[in-house]
């Protein structure tokens, strides 16, 4: 005879609410993957997830450790502007190497860890160290194919009177953080796709992608929207003289230079061989050509040193600047190869100039297959 189990209300209430949460959060992790899989932009999808912590954990602050190349070349795991809450001290590197003991204790047991457990288990840790300074409650792994590429770190709870973090936070958080890290993995491999393996800059499908994704639905607050070509003077020597390993390191430098002169937000790319591109926006005419003559004047100034010889390189650069507006009151439209043609053809009248100098102008209307410019 079967003896049949019985419970009391208070017990069959608990383990309502159990079942309701765990039902919440599959709902939760369901919408999450849903985010996920629609967002293929690092920042955004990172931003995406410290809120959804913060939301779902009622923690003051959250952030990530990425794992990323330092100034040695050595790995790093570097916080950098992937944080939200917490309270950062200037001029302060934020980052550990890769062999720092708390990695050897998640890659021994890759899950998420309470505070409390890892200063148990990890004695000396310079990056243990540092998440305690931060006031860090709970550290995360996120990895993909058991590769740690992160660590998302979560502050205290909004409420301090509120519980310390339970067995289900701690594996709604290991599914949170399984999701992160194919979701990251697939922004590395899409970022690599569009990236010039040479000078890290990217490459020219994607800026043609992004011009007309901007031509095609502009931001409310831009107001215009700027090509840039810059072509390397005389770069045939660098290759005839002293070898195509001395080209690669000038269009290395050159890369460098031009991403140093322009704003947050801007993106060049490697137009192909010893020409590139650059798209800015929310910039007047006036000050394109400032960023332009920047970017010019830091090539001119600087002292490339290949193999022990010092080597001076200029540019030519040419340009032309949209008004959005235009395009926003449907008055015409504008394409990105037109775009491109016009700063193109700005650059060779630099070149016809003398070279080492900017040339630019306003972008009027596209009209057929006539281009009308000033």
């Amino acid at each position: 005879m079967k003896k049949e189990l019985t419970i009391s209300e208070e017990e069959y209430k608990d383990l309502i609410l159990h079942y309701e949460r765990q039902i919440f959060n599959l709902r939760q992790l369901l919408e999450l993957a849903k985010s996920f899989s629609s967002v293929l932009e690092y920042t955004t999808l990172v931003e995406s997830l410290l809120y959804i912590c913060l939301t779902q954990m009622h923690v003051v602050s959250a952030g990530i450790f990425r794992l990323e190349k330092g100034g040695s070349m050595s790995m790093v795991f570097s916080l950098e502007n992937n944080f939200v809450g917490f309270d950062l001290k200037p001029n302060k590197a934020y980052q550990f190497y890769f062999d720092d003991p708390i990695l050897q204790c998640l890659y021994k047991d890759c899950r998420p860890f309470r505070i409390e457990e890892l200063i148990r288990r990890v004695k000396v840790s310079e990056g243990l160290d540092l998440m305690k300074s931060l006031g860090v409650s709970v550290v995360v792994p996120v990895a993909y194919q058991r590769k740690i590429g992160g660590l998302l770190v979560l502050g205290e709870r909004l409420d301090e009177t509120e519980d310390a973090f339970s067995v289900e936070d701690l594996q709604q958080l290991s599914d949170i953080s399984i999701l992160a890290g194919i979701c990251i993995n697939n922004t590395d491999l899409i970022n690599q796709a569009s990236t010039d393996t040479l000078t890290g800059l990217k490459q020219r499908h994607f800026f043609y992608s992004l011009l007309e994704l901007k031509l095609s639905h502009p931001a409310e607050t831009d107001e215009f929207i700027a090509v840039m070509m810059i072509d390397i003077d005389f770069f045939k020597r660098f290759n005839d003289v002293y070898g195509h390993a001395c080209g690669d390191f000038v269009l290395q430098r050159i890369a460098y230079l031009i991403k140093a002169g322009i704003r947050e937000g801007d993106l060049a790319a490697r137009y192909g061989g010893e020409e590139f591109v650059v798209m800015l926006t929310n910039v007047d005419e006036e000050n394109v050509h400032k960023i332009a003559e920047r970017i010019r004047d830091m090539v001119e100034k600087d002292d490339i040193v290949y193999d022990g010889l010092h080597m001076q390189c200029t540019i030519s650069i040419g340009y032309t600047v949209l008004n959005l507006n235009a395009i926003k009151t449907s008055r015409y439209s504008a394409s990105p190869a037109a775009l491109v043609d016009k700063a193109d053809k700005a650059m060779y009248e630099s070149k016809r100039n003398g070279r080492n100098r900017v040339t630019g102008s306003l972008f009027r209307r596209e009209t057929g297959k006539k281009l009308e410019t000033t």
